[in-house]
Protein backbone atom coordinates (compact mmCIF):
# COMPACT_ATOMS: atom_id res chain seq x y z
CA UNK A 1 0.00 0.00 0.00
CA UNK A 2 3.08 2.47 0.91
CA UNK A 3 4.05 2.03 -2.25
CA UNK A 4 0.97 3.08 -4.27
CA UNK A 5 0.49 6.16 -1.97
CA UNK A 6 4.42 7.31 -2.07
CA UNK A 7 5.46 6.33 -5.31
CA UNK A 8 1.80 6.33 -7.69
CA UNK A 9 0.15 9.19 -5.92
CA UNK A 10 2.16 11.50 -3.85
CA UNK A 11 5.44 11.29 -6.02
CA UNK A 12 3.65 12.55 -9.50
CA UNK A 13 2.29 15.41 -7.57
CA UNK A 14 4.57 18.91 -7.71
CA UNK A 15 4.18 19.78 -3.79
CA UNK A 16 4.94 22.83 -2.46
CA UNK A 17 4.65 22.67 1.13
CA UNK A 18 3.97 20.04 3.71
CA UNK A 19 0.94 21.34 3.83
CA UNK A 20 0.09 20.38 0.37
CA UNK A 21 2.07 17.10 1.02
CA UNK A 22 -0.20 16.49 3.79
CA UNK A 23 -3.53 16.76 1.44
CA UNK A 24 -2.17 15.09 -1.03
CA UNK A 25 -0.83 11.91 1.00
CA UNK A 26 -4.42 12.08 3.11
CA UNK A 27 -6.47 12.28 -0.36
CA UNK A 28 -4.57 9.12 -1.53
CA UNK A 29 -5.26 7.28 1.64
CA UNK A 30 -8.96 7.96 1.35
CA UNK A 31 -8.81 6.78 -1.95
CA UNK A 32 -7.50 3.32 -0.62
CA UNK A 33 -10.26 3.09 1.88
CA UNK A 34 -13.08 3.83 -0.94
CA UNK A 35 -11.47 1.29 -2.84
CA UNK A 36 -11.32 -1.99 -0.58
CA UNK A 37 -10.64 -4.32 -3.94
CA UNK A 38 -7.57 -2.53 -4.46
CA UNK A 39 -6.38 -3.48 -1.24
CA UNK A 40 -7.71 -6.77 -1.37
CA UNK A 41 -5.63 -7.44 -4.53
CA UNK A 42 -1.85 -5.86 -2.51
CA UNK A 43 -2.30 -9.02 -0.44
CA UNK A 44 -2.99 -11.35 -3.32
CA UNK A 45 0.68 -10.55 -4.85
CA UNK A 46 2.97 -13.40 -4.34
CA UNK A 47 5.70 -11.71 -3.47
CA UNK A 48 3.96 -10.51 -0.03
CA UNK A 49 2.27 -14.39 0.30
CA UNK A 50 4.32 -14.00 3.90
CA UNK A 51 1.57 -10.82 5.03
CA UNK A 52 -1.36 -13.31 4.67
CA UNK A 53 0.22 -16.68 6.13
Amino acid sequence: MWKNVKRDRVGRQAVQSNKELRLFATAALHRLQKLPRLVLSFFADLHLAYIAA
